[in-house]
């Protein structure tokens, strides 16, 4: 995977949740002043999607939820998102 893929990832995450994302490319090497800005999968009143590689790991109000894939990830967004869903 490369940086172009995570912020297609990103991009498509915020738009099954609704919540605006902005993308920022990680800093390749960190100093004590250049890395004081949060990383990337933060969505406000959702909780947080992290990658590592392929797969996804989901930190909601509804617990932590860890994903092989990429595409079971986002299937698992879209569905909890729908408005069909009981819970919301």
């Amino acid at each position: 995977m490369n940086l172009e893929d995570d912020e297609v990832f990103y991009e498509a995450c915020a738009e099954a949740l609704g919540i605006a994302h902005e993308y920022r490319k990680p800093v390749r090497r960190r100093t004590r002043w250049n890395n004081r800005r949060l990383g990337n999968g933060r969505f406000p009143g959702f909780g947080l999607v992290r990658l590592h590689g392929a797969a996804v790991i989901i930190i909601s109000r509804r617990g932590t939820k860890p994903f092989r894939d990429r595409a079971t990830a986002l299937a698992w967004l879209r569905d909890m998102s729908s408005p069909a869903d009981p819970e919301t």
